[in-house]
């Protein structure tokens, strides 16, 4: 189980990130903006993710006096856009009176690592771009939650992007906070199956901390444009930006319930 910082952001911090948030998206005139991340709650590769087109910006938010510190690490930002192969971004704030406002012109942003001005709009292709593990991974975790609020859970806290970061899903249970392990793959793998040692040692280690109900989902994705006979065609690549299909196999515990 990968750790990561999981502090709690403090008001001062929120306050900004809601500033860069707002304008982002006032940036975003006459394009598609997509939120994927756009809440300021733990764990923190990154603090705000969005699509334009066939590609992703992450963002970290950083006040460029240095007077209010954001969660995370540049480690793992890193780490992060290495693996989704999003743009990685830092929006530099400053407090003007009682306002937060961006420093640079345009968009404020500019690459994380080597300074450059980052205009999404410049970088949008018409290039197909087939999504990374951990972008499967990441749809396979909203499709789990989405999955289970269809039949009324209540989730409360999803974890983005890192597979390694388990569980993935936490609800609201008839006695505590349960908890969900999310593993996903691409069609024409089957939904990878509920690995029961696994998920034994999570319950000897969230039970110790009265968090002992945990379940498995696995999630299968494909392309719209699957045709679902690998034998007779060749698989689909899943292309980021692309609808896909879902196949979705829960572990015994979940089943059970939604069968009362």
């Amino acid at each position: 189980m990968y750790e990561v910082d999981a502090t709690m952001a403090d008001d001062e911090f929120i306050d900004m990130w809601n500033a860069a948030g707002q304008f982002l998206q006032s940036c975003a005139k006459e394009v598609t903006l997509r939120w994927l991340r756009a809440d300021p709650l733990p764990p923190y590769l990154e603090h705000m993710s969005f699509t334009i087109g066939n590609q992703i910006f992450h963002i970290r938010v950083e006040d460029v006096e240095q007077e209010v510190q954001g969660p995370g690490s540049l480690d793992g930002f890193r780490r992060l856009t290495d693996n989704t192969g999003g743009v990685p971004c830092v929006l530099w704030m400053e407090r003007e009176d009682d306002q937060w406002l961006p420093v640079d012109a345009g968009w404020g942003l500019r690459n994380a690592f080597d300074n450059e001005v980052v205009n999404p709009v410049e970088l949008v292709t018409d290039k197909d771009i087939e999504i990374t593990d951990w972008e499967v991974h990441d749809l396979g975790v909203g499709i789990a939650k989405q999955y289970l609020e269809e039949r009324g859970i209540k989730v409360t806290e999803r974890i983005w992007w890192d597979p390694e970061i388990t569980p993935a899903l936490w609800f609201e249970g008839e006695e505590s906070l349960e908890w969900v392990i999310v593993d996903a793959t691409r069609y024409p793998n089957d939904p990878p199956p509920v690995d029961e040692d696994r998920l034994q040692r999570h319950i000897e280690s969230f039970g110790k901390m009265g968090r002992p109900h945990g379940h498995h989902i696995g999630v299968a994705v494909a392309s719209m444009e699957e045709q679902f006979d690998p034998e007779n065609y060749p698989v689909s690549p899943i292309y980021r930006g692309h609808g896909v299909y879902p196949k979705v196999v829960m572990s015994k515990s979940l089943t059970e319930r939604f069968a009362h």
